[in-house]
């Protein structure tokens, strides 16, 4: 680990030089604090003013919200961005960030031509592979729980009022961020490691995760809907199953790692 943590540290060093690079880090995890403040803001101080739900919408949102019995009209709207939207968000934020650096870990340095050092230096295949994934993995996961905690204190300090108790994260939420967003972000950096080894430019490299935004649509419509209601238990067993994917996605893109390929591909 010391001499992939200096390949990681090498990355870290030219990502902090770089506003853009570091722009790309950051950045998605505003967007999530921003969104999800501003929409239960929206609820918590014009609700009355954006029209009264239905008895049959209220039961709807009772039937796929988890843990809103009781709920007013007022409460239900807002705890509707917290348990379904905000997780979205911060699902979709490490993966955009994540994808942004891991990007940078082999067609960037092509792009920078510091690639050749790189890979005759003297660290073993493993302790390189594993020191690129750790540039994109360390600092979105750290970013991603500080961005959250943010977002919960901002988001119970305005809704105090209405709920009378500290009310976010509801338990599904504050799982689908601190487990899955790690998990599903690692999936998405590894299959950009996969693809920046061959890519030569970053933005060639970084469209391959894209293609994980699509499921997590997929399972929002289905909440909304009514289709899936998702529960404590639900997110624990997708943890662990996407912890085995991920696994298994580590281990083809460290088989499919070569340097000597990687020099002769120059």
């Amino acid at each position: 680990m010391d001499k992939a943590l200096l390949v990681a540290k090498k990355d870290w060093k030219e990502i902090f030089s770089s506003k853009l690079t570091l722009a790309s880090l950051i950045l998605p995890f505003i967007l999530p604090i921003l969104m999800s403040v501003s929409l239960i803001a929206l609820f918590a101080f014009l609700g009355p003013e954006l029209g009264e739900l239905t008895p049959k919408e209220l039961e709807h949102l009772r039937a796929i919200l988890p843990g809103a019995s009781g709920m007013d009209e007022e409460q239900l709207s807002m705890y509707l961005i917290g348990a379904l939207i905000a997780p979205l968000l911060f699902l979709l934020a490490p993966l955009m960030s994540s994808s942004a650096v891991a990007a940078d870990s082999f067609a960037g340095e092509r792009e920078r031509k510091t690639i050749e050092p790189l890979l005759v230096a003297p660290v073993s295949e493993a302790e390189l592979f594993v020191g690129k994934v750790l540039v994109s993995f360390l600092p979105t996961t750290a970013l991603l729980y500080a961005s959250f905690g943010i977002c919960c204190v901002l988001v119970n300090a305005m809704t105090i009022d209405a709920f009378g108790y500290i009310w976010f994260p509801p338990p599904t939420a504050a799982l689908t961020v601190c487990l899955i967003a790690p998990l599903y972000a690692f999936l998405g950096l590894c299959l950009v490691i996969l693809a920046s080894m061959k890519a030569s430019t970053v933005r060639d490299a970084s469209n391959y995760a894209g293609v994980l935004v699509l499921p997590l649509l997929i399972i929002l419509l289905a909440q909304l809907t009514g289709v899936l209601v998702m529960g404590t238990l639900h997110v624990v067993v997708a943890a662990v199953l996407l912890a085995l994917v991920d696994a298994l996605v580590l281990k083809l893109a460290y088989r499919a790692f070569n340097r000597e390929a990687l020099i002769t591909s120059l």
